[in-house]
Order: C-alpha cells, then sequence, then structure tokens
C-alpha cells in the first residue's frame, strides 16, 4: 500500500509532535511534583513556626504563673488582661471549684471552662466540694470566623523577633507606671 506524499507528510509531523510532546508531558509530571513537594514543605515551615511560637508564649505564661504568688489568685483580676488563649483562672476551695473573674466572662466563655473543668466540678460520693456554680444567663457571643491565610502572611505575623525588644521596653515601662493587675502583661 502507497500513501501519497501529503499523507506521508502529515504522518511525518503527526510523529514528531508525539516526539517532542512525549518529554514535555513527562517534564510536566516532573513540575508538578516538585510544585507539591515545595508547598508541603512551605506547610510543614509553617506548622513548625506556629508551634515554636506557641511553645515560646506558652513557656512565657507559665514562667510568669509560677512566678505569682498564691495569694494573688485571691486579688480581683480583668479578663482583658488574660492571654488570648487563656479560658479563664479558677481555685478549689470549701465552697467548690470558683470561677476567678466569672462576671466578666461571657456565658460561651463560662460554658468552655466549666467544660475543661468537668472531671473538678464532679465532686466525689457524699461531698460537696468541686461543685461549679451555675453561669448567669447572658446571650451568646457571637461565633468568630477568620479568613483564610497564606503562608506568607503567617510566616510574616509569627516573624516577631524584630518587635519583641520593643515590646519588652514598652510593657517594661507601663507595668511600673501601674500595678494594677499581676496579668497585665499579657
Amino acid at each position: 500500500m502507497r500513501l501519497r506524499p501529503l499523507t506521508r507528510l502529515r504522518l511525518a509531523f503527526l510523529a514528531l509532535g508525539a516526539v517532542l510532546l512525549t518529554p514535555l508531558g513527562f517534564l510536566f509530571l516532573a513540575i508538578e511534583g516538585r510544585v507539591e513537594a515545595q508547598r508541603r514543605l512551605r506547610h510543614e515551615v509553617v506548622a513548625e513556626r506556629i508551634f515554636d511560637e506557641l511553645e515560646r508564649e506558652l513557656t512565657a505564661v507559665l514562667a510568669a504563673e509560677s512566678a505569682r504568688p498564691s495569694s494573688a489568685y485571691d486579688e480581683p483580676t480583668r479578663s482583658e488582661a488574660w492571654a488570648p488563649f487563656v479560658v479563664g483562672y479558677f481555685k478549689i476551695g470549701a465552697a467548690g471549684v470558683e470561677l476567678l473573674a466569672r462576671s466578666q466572662l461571657d456565658s460561651e466563655r463560662t460554658a468552655r471552662l466549666v467544660g475543661a473543668l468537668g472531671a473538678l466540678s464532679e465532686p466525689p460520693r457524699g461531698s460537696t466540694l468541686g461543685q461549679v456554680r451555675p453561669a448567669e444567663e447572658r446571650s451568646p457571643a457571637p461565633a468568630r470566623t477568620f479568613a483564610a491565610k497564606s503562608s506568607p502572611d503567617v510566616l510574616q505575623k509569627l516573624n516577631r523577633s524584630q518587635e519583641d525588644p520593643v515590646r519588652r521596653k514598652v510593657t517594661g515601662a507601663t507595668s511600673k507606671a501601674r500595678r494594677v493587675d499581676p496579668l497585665m502583661g499579657f
């Protein structure tokens, strides 16, 4: 079977196209794999930075809390001065579990704190110790939604090494000026 010259030319161009497009397809797959690996690496870096920052903040809070005398928990405190991740403070006394600054907390936060204290709030049989007092009825706080941020935005927000000395100077000067609340620096 003899092919016409134009058909042979078309087949030659098809074969040449297949020969050229096949390596291009393999190159595309390799690039796609590398982009995905970079995306995973970026997520891992952000996760590690978040973990490190959380660990640093928690260490600072724990150091400040361990430095506080136990009598400081009997003093009134303001919930605005608490660290953002602190749900609340409580103490266990003869009357049961007492939530500190309860009047300043909204009902949702009080419910979270009571839920976190579930094991402590269950009294042993025949005992009144450990009962959490009921919360006042309030309208629930509006649910907060946060927009998703890209990895560079998150890394930029976490990069606070430049502002730490400034923040230390400012909090040091303000804490000397007013010693109202032992948790004021948070």
